[in-house]
């Protein structure tokens, strides 16, 4: 989900001396953020997207859907070393 900020929503962040910044409330709803969730920062030449992790593996299974990939992996047996 990219989202676009209008003039009149884009709200200034400062950064913490540990390097966080907190998402506003109004664009955690908006991407269904909660807390402890994951998100992906991807650099792009116009500059940084945030992601969901979720909607990023969504992304990806939706990439891979017919490709003749299992659903599924499931781990082998262990076997034992002759």
């Amino acid at each position: 989900m990219i989202l676009e900020m209008k003039s009149h929503r884009d709200q200034f962040r400062k950064v913490g001396p540990d390097g966080r910044v907190n998402i506003p409330a109004a664009i955690r709803r908006h991407m269904g953020l909660r807390t402890g969730d994951s998100v992906l920062f991807k650099r792009t030449h116009h500059g940084v997207i945030i992601e969901s992790a979720n909607d990023a593996i969504d992304k990806v299974q939706g990439i891979l859907a017919g490709k003749g990939l299992p659903d599924r992996i499931e781990r082998e047996p262990d076997r034992e070393l002759s």
